[in-house]
């Protein structure tokens, strides 16, 4: 009984006062400092007060350093992997804490952690986005029961991306060969022989694995689960096993430290 109570307190959403947030990011950025690569100088949140709080992870022999994000901005971006004194491997660290509504409230809450891992030149936003580690806080309360932005998901959980850069790609290169499809046509008159080969280009067997990757990329994979002692039937209000919010803030610096040190881990494999 004692390991269930646990696990539904973990849907209590975390709020905190505000000076705690300042001191928690103190806290990160140090440790985060001692794991990275120390071709980043010092590293250090950057933080304003939009909404509540707002911090993204900078460093100091990076500072201009960014990477475009998948249907997103700009981010800020600090080494994660460094080889043969060449970084190719980054890092965008966001955090973001909201104003706590309840009456009378001075606090802030909790709204997600997100980790995204990009590879690419230095000095070039066009990193190739690959994967994100995110934990999001609980959301809104329904008839008393709190959930989480996507109900069913796993919190925290890892998510795919690099197929959406590919994707892109390969329907440029799509347009591309299309064009010189037509201009060809236009010169020589070979009707038949362009149409078959814009056919070559859109085989539905592409289409179809365009669509599954698609899917893919939404997925959330749940990093936290529980499964062995909590089997999970399908049910998007019963997700404890696979859904926790951070109970402190120790545990989402934990949380984000020990991620940042098994991605440098598995990258230098």
């Amino acid at each position: 009984m004692a390991d269930q109570r646990q696990v539904e307190e973990n849907y209590t959403p975390l709020r905190v006062p505000k000076t705690t947030v300042g001191r928690h990011w103190g806290v990160l950025q140090d440790k985060l400092g001692e794991v990275l690569p120390q071709v980043g100088g010092k590293y250090f949140i950057e933080s304003s007060a939009i909404g509540g709080a707002v911090g993204d992870l900078r460093c100091g022999d990076f500072p201009g350093e960014k990477a475009y994000r998948e249907r997103g901005i700009n981010v800020p971006v600090v080494p994660l992997l460094e080889a043969n004194s060449e970084v190719r491997y980054w890092l965008s660290l966001h955090q973001e804490w909201r104003e706590d509504l309840a009456p009378g409230s001075k606090r802030l809450v909790y709204h997600a952690t997100g980790l995204t891992v990009f590879f690419g030149d230095t000095a070039s936003p066009d990193k190739l986005q690959l994967f994100r580690a995110e934990w999001a806080g609980v959301r809104t309360q329904s008839r008393g029961i709190f959930i989480f932005e996507a109900p069913g998901a796993g919190h925290p959980h890892w998510q795919f991306d690099a197929y959406e850069s590919r994707a892109g790609e390969v329907e440029e290169e799509r347009k591309r060969l299309e064009g010189f499809v037509r201009a060809l046509d236009e010169i020589t008159q070979v009707e038949e022989f362009s149409e078959s080969l814009v056919e070559e280009l859109s085989p539905q067997s592409t289409l179809n694995r365009n669509v599954c990757m698609q899917r893919l990329s939404r997925a959330h994979f749940a990093s936290c689960a529980n499964w062995s002692q909590f089997p999970w039937t399908g049910d998007e209000s019963q997700t404890r096993a696979h859904a926790q919010g951070p109970a402190d803030v120790s545990e989402i610096q934990n949380w984000i430290v020990s991620t940042v040190v098994y991605l440098t881990k598995e990258l230098a494999r």
